[in-house]
């Protein structure tokens, strides 16, 4: 029986990670660096295709939903440290 390649899709709306990641430029940071070598590491020990897309931040519904609940909460925290204040 063939096993299928499957096809990891990681989505980032930045774009300069992006392109560090995808070897499109040089990669600067060091962190981003040892994420890279983790997961050639880890590809080289596995059958799949990686692929990193740049995703717009007014495409991205998930870290639209994200944000405005962690403004969310930053409001509503910022509220109680005021209420337990008076």
């Amino acid at each position: 029986m063939k096993r299928i390649k499957k096809t990891l899709i990681v989505r980032s709306y930045s774009k300069s990670t992006i392109e560090q990641l995808n070897k499109k430029t040089g990669i600067k940071d060091d962190l981003i660096r040892r994420i890279h070598n983790s997961i050639i590491r880890i590809l080289s020990k596995i059958s799949c295709n990686l692929v990193f897309y740049h995703l717009n931040r007014t495409k991205n519904r998930a870290g639209k939903i994200l944000e405005h609940l962690r403004r969310d909460n930053l409001i509503y925290s910022e509220r109680s440290k005021i209420n337990n204040e008076q």
